[in-house]
């Protein structure tokens, strides 16, 4: 879900969001998103979305856009929706680069047994940070956003995006070792791996990141960080293969209201049909995080 649509103010130049198009979206009002947790929830309505808001299926907030980024502050959307989450006991995992995630009205709607915060950073060094992700906060202070998560034991990791050579510019053995040595410094709990993926003349431009520095990272710091390695694929059947061959839990989530299985978001195209797509996607097993796109101004 992502509470604002069509704007993110952190300005990533490596954003894939631009890259979607309505058909790769299901926008939804808060004002109906309500309803339909309603019609699940209170009616118990049967078939179609209420189903599957019903196996508690968790959220992905802050798939494509910053859900704490400074609209927010204005708009208050983000802290609706997960108002909306704490009234209905529903787990849901956040994406974000921003520290107003740690204010104290936030604070007060986070449940251990439903909340997992991620927090993404993609270089320890502020020229590199301050060119690709221009209104972000520094790496530091972002893993020190998870760090405070930690002490309220609230579920949280840092995830760490790897950049192709195109974005971070240096020799990639360089650049991989000032990472090391920031992750080893930062001695978060949670570590995920994630590669920034390019498309530049059909080509799927990544960081060179092998088996072997991978197995050193976790190597280096297994006293306190759990390490683990995500791979977004080139379609939802990709990515779902990838994690279930690979690892038994990418982002090693642990809440008490989803089952043990990875993640995955899918994009639900209102072409298809949401009803028949969303039957189909969990009826093959597939579909582990609901994804919606809220329909910005509108309450």
């Amino acid at each position: 879900m992502d509470s604002f649509s069509k704007f993110c103010d952190i300005g990533c130049v490596y954003c894939y969001a631009k890259d979607f198009g309505p058909e790769q979206r299901t926008a939804i009002s808060l004002k109906n998103l309500e309803k339909e947790f309603i019609n699940a929830f209170d009616k118990e309505e049967k078939g179609g979305l209420s189903e599957i808001l019903r196996k508690k299926i968790p959220i992905r907030l802050g798939f494509e856009t910053d859900p704490f980024q400074d609209l927010e502050k204005k708009t208050n959307i983000t802290y609706s929706v997960l108002k909306l989450f704490k009234k209905y006991h529903y787990p849901y995992i956040i994406f974000t680069k921003s520290d107003l995630c740690l204010e104290e009205k936030y604070r007060e709607l986070y449940d251990p047994d439903l909340t997992y915060i991620q927090v993404s950073v993609s270089s320890p060094l502020k020229e590199i940070s301050k060119r690709i992700e221009p209104l972000a906060k520094p790496a530091e202070q972002r893993a020190d956003i998870v760090k405070i998560l930690e002490a309220w034991g609230i579920e949280s990791a840092l995830r760490f995006n790897l950049l192709p050579r195109e974005l971070h510019q240096m020799e990639d053995a360089q650049y991989f070792k000032d990472c090391l040595e920031f992750i080893k410094k930062a001695k978060v709990k949670k570590l995920i791996l994630n590669k920034i993926t390019l498309t530049k003349d059909k080509e799927r431009i990544q960081f060179p990141l092998s088996l072997e520095d991978f197995s050193k990272i976790q190597e280096e710091n297994s006293e306190h960080t759990t390490v683990s390695l995500c791979y977004l694929g080139s379609s939802a059947v990709d990515y779902y293969t990838f994690k279930n061959e690979q690892c038994d839990n990418c982002c090693q989530c642990d809440l008490k209201s989803r089952s043990k299985t990875t993640d995955l978001s899918i994009f639900l195209s209102p072409h298809e049909g949401m009803k028949n797509r969303l039957e189909h996607v969990v009826r093959m097993g597939m579909l582990k995080t609901l994804k919606f796109t809220l329909k910005n101004g509108v309450s």
